[in-house]
């Protein structure tokens, strides 16, 4: 559940869906990226703002890359269809 504060402005109240939503999606994201390299020797190292960085052994970067496109996808894809 969201709080709104009572001193919110019309432009917060406008902004709010447009910085909570995808913000929550990210979150999501990241944890959907995260359960899908349990068992590859790849392994989520650092986030920031809406960039996430990815440790992997040589070899595997496409399947990594496909690991975090299917994830982003999958997550924001829903995000759209509303």
């Amino acid at each position: 559940m969201i709080q709104i504060p009572d001193n919110a402005t019309d432009t917060s109240l406008f902004c709010l869906p447009l910085q909570a939503n995808p913000a929550d999606s990210f979150k999501l994201a990241l944890y959907h990226i995260y359960r899908g390299l349990q068992g590859v020797d790849a392994r989520i190292v650092h986030t920031l703002h809406n960039e996430i960085i990815v440790e992997a052994r040589d070899g595997i970067e496409d399947q990594v890359q496909t690991i975090v496109e299917e994830a982003m996808e999958s997550v924001f894809g829903r995000l759209n269809s509303k």
